[in-house]
């Protein structure tokens, strides 16, 4: 089976998120808690996988690794390997916790 949503209609595959290659700029995320973290509407989650970047001019900006704050409900579902993954378009990514926090 193809990993498929449709209409709030989950597909889910045995393949592994690992072999799965991903086009665009899409994200592939795992929530770090159920419970809403930073206020009412953002949740916290950690990137699984990326893709390519809308061209070569315009390459990813987050990584597999990174933590990664996004309003709720601007992602879909996908279940890999009976785990359940989310995944976005790059845009719609609030912000990514670095290392070493910025000073302003």
């Amino acid at each position: 089976m193809h990993p498929i949503k449709s209409y709030g209609l989950q597909i889910s595959t045995s393949k592994s998120v690992k072999n799965f290659k991903l086009i665009g700029d899409l994200v592939i995320f795992q929530r770090l808690s159920d419970r809403f973290t930073y206020g009412p509407g953002f949740i916290l989650a950690k990137v699984v996988s990326v893709g390519m970047g809308k061209s070569k001019d315009n390459p990813m900006k987050v990584k597999v690794g990174d933590e990664i704050l996004l309003r709720a409900r601007s992602y879909d579902c996908i279940i890999f390997d009976n785990n359940k993954y989310e995944y976005v378009n790059e845009e719609k990514i609030f912000g990514v916790f670095t290392k070493e926090a910025d000073t302003l």
